[in-house]
């Protein structure tokens, strides 16, 4: 497996891919596949992609998404980044901590919306 030829085997909790899932991207099945593989909920994730189906996919699943490549194929994603070469865990954990604020703002603003109707 490329895992354990890069050595990183050890980094790495769970593995989904589409023998796991029925539907596959931009399906969100194997996104939250994975996160039930981890024991977490999907809003507590973050999807790395590169594509569009994987970008919607991870959008579905109600994932922070961070799109890697041209902007053009992954501009949905709530973060764009040309490669992963310079990104740092931190960025991508400050980029997580943005998404979650704006998203609690949000339930808060609808349950308030909804509390008023």
């Amino acid at each position: 497996m490329i895992i354990s030829k890069l050595g990183i085997n050890y980094h790495i909790e769970a593995i989904c891919d589409g023998n796991n899932v029925e539907k596959l991207k931009p399906d969100a099945d194997l996104f939250l596949s994975t996160a039930s593989m981890l024991g977490v909920e999907p809003e507590d994730c973050t999807a790395i992609e590169g594509g569009e189906a994987g970008i919607q996919a991870g959008l579905s699943a109600r994932m922070c998404v961070v799109g890697v490549g041209l902007e053009q194929r992954i501009h949905q994603a709530h973060a764009v980044f040309h490669s992963l070469e310079n990104v740092r865990l931190i960025d991508l954990k400050n980029i997580y901590a943005a998404w979650h604020a704006e998203s609690v703002v949000g339930e808060i603003h609808e349950m308030e919306k909804t509390a008023a109707d």
